[in-house]
Order: C-alpha cells, then structure tokens, then sequence
C-alpha cells in the first residue's frame, strides 16, 4: 500500500483500484485518463475481475462494486443506481421472431449467468401499473462473465439482460433491440468501497471524491438518470 507517501496533503503516489471487468472497460477507461490528467503525480494499478476480492488481504486501496454488498472491515458508499434492459439482436428476431409478451420469454432462447447457487437467475419485470411478473429462463447457454453475455446477444445467440452502460450505444445504433421497455428490471446499486481500518490518504479521498463527482445524474453510462446520488451513504461492515 502507498499510504504514507500521500498523507502530507497532495495526492501521490499508487492507488490501487479494483472493479469488475465490465465497469472498468467500459467506465474506468473512460474516467482514468481525466483522474490521472488533474492528479500528475498518482499512478494507477488497476485490477479488473468478476470474482470477490478483500480489500484488506489482496492490498485493495479503493474498490467498485455491484449490487448487496456482505460484510467486511470496509466503508461503502453508495454512488447510484444501475439500470438493465432485456435485449435481443435484429439477427436473431429474424430467425426466431419478437416475443411479444413477458411469458413469451419462456419459448424462446436465453443467454443467462447462473447465481450464488448455480442455477440459472430468474427475470422479474415491474410492471407500468405496479404489477409484477417473473420468468425462469432455461438459458441456452450459461456463461459466468458478463461481458460474454453481451456479445453472444450481440451475434444473435439469444435473449440476455444486460447493463445499460453496455448495451445502451448498441441499441441507440440499432444493433440491439431493447424489449419491454415498459417493464421495469430491478436496478442495481454500485458503491465504491475503501477499508476501514487506515486512515484514508489524499490519493485514495482524491479518487473517492473523484469518483462521486462523476456520478451525477446523466452519467455516461447511465440510460435512465439516476434517482439519487448519495454524498455520504452510512458505513456499511461488508466483504467485496
């Protein structure tokens, strides 16, 4: 860790970032250059992974995260919130047709990434008039990376829910077609997360600070605006 050489003031030195592999391509590469261009004198470790990582053990300054967060010697703030669509490409409703309502979704081919227990992660939609409907899908493929997801979707594979900051320049260029834009995916909270357990350094408050500041609402890789933007969210005990 390079905390000593940054507590005088001035942000210096390393910070080490860990992300998942989807927000560090498409969100990190985005942000970094700009961090890096207002901080001459901080360089950046970037490691990119969809697995759990301890901030603490693997030597982590600063972490961001999607989703319910489990407990650990860390500080969570919530940054947003992050959208999902269910998209399909044009190839693929050439071949198979549209369906054309949620139960349709159970006839047709699903691109999924299986959950916590292995087993295929069910679609549950809101509806415009509060009302709820849940599909199990029976994937056609099963992948463990996101990223994969998209571009199986992409080359017409099948059907797949997929972050918004991903598929959302595809459908704005018409190579995924977003369907039921009517129902509603529950969204996912993203967080960045530092330990506990030290006294923060300028080059890791610097990032944090950062990294809130472009979360705004009407972020890149937000579709839908955000609801809300948490300054300060109270400290959460949780494990990456």
């Amino acid at each position: 860790m390079n905390y000593i050489s940054g507590l005088a003031g001035t942000p210096r030195g390393r910070l080490r970032i860990s992300a998942g592999i989807g927000f560090g391509i498409n969100v990190l590469s985005e942000l970094l250059p700009d961090f890096i261009e207002r901080y001459p004198e901080v360089d950046v470790s970037l490691d990119l992974s969809s697995q759990a990582v301890d901030l603490v053990s693997c030597g982590v300054d600063v972490a961001i995260r999607m989703g319910p967060l489990r407990d650990s010697e860390v500080v969570a703030n919530r940054l947003g919130t992050l959208h999902r669509y269910v998209c399909v490409a044009p190839s693929y409703v050439a071949r198979k047709g549209t369906p054309r309502t949620i139960a349709d979704l159970r006839n047709h081919d699903a691109i999924e990434m299986p959950g916590a227990d292995g087993r295929p992660r069910s679609w549950t939609f809101a509806g415009p008039r509060g009302e709820s409907e849940c599909v199990e899908p029976s994937p056609r493929i099963s992948v463990n990376e996101a990223l994969t997801v998209h571009r199986l979707v992409l080359k017409g594979a099948g059907i797949g829910v997929l972050s918004a900051y991903v598929c959302g320049p595809d459908i704005a260029a018409g190579r995924l077609i977003r369907l039921f834009p009517e129902w509603q995916l529950p969204s996912v909270d993203v967080s960045v997360l530092f330990p506990t357990n030290r006294k923060l350094a300028p080059v890791v408050r610097a990032f944090v600070d950062f990294i809130k500041e472009a979360s705004r609402p009407g972020v890149p890789w937000q579709t839908d605006p955000l609801t809300e933007v948490v300054e300060a969210a109270q400290p959460s005990p949780t494990r990456l």
